[in-house]
């Protein structure tokens, strides 16, 4: 393993190629009287955590300016920046309900439940909450007119 970090593997390559030896190994033992495991007691070396590229500003698009529009674009506004700046999955958007609590303006914080069922808090930005406070304000016209 020391030879393979050294010449520049990765921690997910060298994890992969452990697990692979001690498959491998494993089958050994199992079926032709190996009688250990050579690499049983090697930890693979922990990988770092994936972190989400932010989007430049500029490689964005211009999100809907709503300031004077109609609720609809208040509405869409709040949500392209809710999903710009907190990194959301479409559907946990889609199924985010504002009036359960789990949206708390004040921290900056979103409850949703994503994939697997999975609960996570994410955070968002300053733009978007103040986008969100304008679109609450406004959705009982949306909800009046139809």
């Amino acid at each position: 393993m020391a030879i393979l970090h050294a010449k520049g593997l990765g921690p997910r390559s060298l994890a992969l190629t452990l697990s692979a030896w001690r498959g491998c190994f494993g089958w050994l033992v199992r079926h032709r009287g190996f009688r250990v495991n050579p690499v049983l007691g090697i930890r693979a070396p922990r990988a770092r955590d994936r972190c989400r590229r932010r989007c430049r500003s500029s490689c964005a698009a211009p999100v809907p300016e709503e300031k004077q529009g109609t609720p609809e674009l208040v509405r869409d506004a709040a949500m392209f920046e809710l999903l710009y700046s907190s990194g959301l999955r479409l559907g946990e958007l889609v199924a985010l309900d504002v009036d359960d609590g789990r949206l708390d303006l004040r921290e900056g914080e979103v409850t949703v439940t994503g994939k697997g069922a999975k609960t996570r808090i994410v955070r968002s930005a300053r733009k978007a909450r103040e986008s969100l406070q304008r679109w609450l304000t406004s959705r009982n016209q949306l909800a009046a007119a139809r």
